[in-house]
């Protein structure tokens, strides 16, 4: 209980959330409703933490998405993130109180169907295809993760794949096949809540590739490591627009990667020297047993295999990792991975691999039109006035309708907020009244 209560302190510290498209929302609570609300809801929330339940009112924020829920406090306080698992009930406040539905009991009867719908190229929950498993033959869920953690590695894919295998039901096997070189801190913190969360109902194992930084974190929330023969760990540094964050800030990172190897079964030991480059990580191996046991202080005994250099973060290659015990084995393809996790042979369920494609080929699109109505912008002197506003507009209009689409996307090309094109769009339109004499 106290290893939940660090986790969620450290989470709700750290988490600097992205701004997104207002919506509405759903949570499903514990008796067994569903709650059904937006973004600008002024609510009073009981939820769980640790081993007594708290309430806080204050008004949903367009951070909130269906995982989690991030709450500006009426006390004027920081904002507060609640995980989807942790809420009790939910009630709208004051004049808020008509404008949503009540919370939706659950129907008598109904029986969860052995399939879900599932996110595709588009903002997540938007439907795009239907998984049907053999319940008579094992099956795995697998979902590579690729490029940058919070734009195209996002927790949107992850929350979709693990919602098929909960579909399926209990003790289904998900691998997350990681490629990537890092991202945002703050999506990993969100995405590493979901993970533990699945864990309870799910093996989760991680397919070692080029997994860096926030990448490395999220395989350390896993089950199990399986290692590629090009793969490597490590180097989960901490940055705040490209500048090194304060120690106290460190420290905090450093104490929320212990609660996740901890809760994992790894060795908190291997938190700090993966952040910090002035620590120290060494090992050593038990001849007949084979198993690892780990130090965080020089040791001065034989057979310790120092594996931490000064000035440089740990990152871990197959022969480290396998030799000190992080990593279970190597597998360079599916059907060597299906051997290692106790499998007759590869048999993939769900929809994965399309959820990855076809969000990494949105975000391709979205940069592309981003690229080219900028280049058309700067053409637009050309145009009569009237012309140009016209052209401008419907621009603004396809961003705001990106926006919805791949709003990670947006954000990191340095696109106009919704507000703000909202505001753009507003004032053109003004405009042609004026010119139009309507004005």
């Amino acid at each position: 209980m106290k290893k939940n209560m660090l986790f969620a302190s450290c989470l709700m510290t750290l988490l600097v959330a992205s701004t997104t498209l207002a919506a509405s929302l759903s949570y499903a609570l514990s008796n067994g409703s569903t709650w059904r609300g937006k973004t600008d809801d002024h609510v009073v929330v009981e939820y769980n933490f640790g081993a007594t339940n708290s309430t806080v009112e204050g008004v949903l924020t367009d951070k909130s998405t269906g995982d989690y829920m991030v709450l500006k406090k009426d006390d004027g306080g920081d904002e507060m993130l609640i995980h989807r698992t942790d809420i009790v009930s939910i009630a709208l406040v004051g004049d808020d109180a008509p404008a949503s539905a009540p919370a939706e009991a659950p129907k008598r009867g109904s029986e969860p169907k052995p399939a879900v719908q599932t996110t595709g190229g588009g903002a997540a929950g938007q439907p795009t295809s239907t998984p049907v498993a053999d319940a008579d033959a094992p099956g795995v869920f697998y979902l590579p993760l690729r490029e940058m953690v919070g734009l195209e590695f996002r927790p949107e894919e992850i929350s979709a794949i693990i919602a098929e295998a909960d579909a399926v039901g209990p003790g289904q096997t998900i691998v997350l096949d990681i490629e990537s070189g890092g991202g945002s801190v703050w999506e990993f913190i969100v995405l590493a809540q979901i993970i533990k969360d699945a864990k309870q109902r799910h093996q989760i194992v991680a397919w070692v590739g080029h997994a860096i930084s926030a990448a490395a974190g999220t395989a350390l929330c896993c089950d199990r490591l399986i290692w590629k023969s090009h793969g490597a760990l490590g180097a989960i540094t901490m940055h705040s627009g490209g500048q090194p964050v304060s120690d106290m800030m460190e420290e905090k990172w450093v104490t929320l990667l212990k609660s996740i190897l901890r809760e994992s079964g790894h060795s908190e030991h291997w938190a700090r020297p993966m952040v910090r480059n002035d620590s120290w990580i060494s090992y050593t191996k038990d001849s007949d047993t084979g198993d690892c046991e780990w130090y965080g202080t020089p040791q001065g005994i034989q057979g310790e295999i120092v594996l931490s250099n000064l000035g440089e973060n740990v990152v871990l290659n197959r022969e480290q990792a396998i030799d000190c015990c992080l990593a279970e084995a190597v597998a360079d393809r599916k059907e060597e991975l299906a051997v290692i996790l106790d499998l007759p042979s590869w048999n993939e369920i769900g929809t994965g691999q399309k959820m990855s494609d076809d969000w990494i080929e949105t975000c391709a699109r979205c940069e592309t039109y981003w690229r080219k109505s900028n280049a058309e912008l700067g053409r637009l002197g050309g145009y009569a006035p009237i012309v140009a506003i016209k052209k401008r507009l419907d621009i603004y209009k396809r961003w705001l309708r990106w926006w919805k689409q791949a709003p990670n996307k947006m954000g990191m090309l340095g696109a106009p907020r919704i507000q703000q094109l909202e505001r753009m769009i507003e004032e053109l339109e003004q405009q042609l009244k004026n010119m139009s004499g309507r004005g």
